[in-house]
């Protein structure tokens, strides 16, 4: 079985990304990537347009 998501990506996500975390809560073995980089960032729009085409 995969990686798990752990309690602490659980929570920041819940906390930073409300509309991303509430629908891909129940899938766990999906974890948040998060940067401190602002290049890094992606809106919530262009992360679920890359997950449905890789998934």
């Amino acid at each position: 079985m995969g990686s798990k998501r752990s309690v602490f990506n659980y929570d920041k996500a819940h906390l930073l990304r409300p509309s991303l975390f509430d629908k891909y809560k129940d899938d766990v073995s999906i974890s948040f990537y998060f940067s401190s980089d602002e290049h890094d960032e992606k809106s919530d729009f262009s992360i679920m347009q890359s997950f449905s085409q890789n998934h």
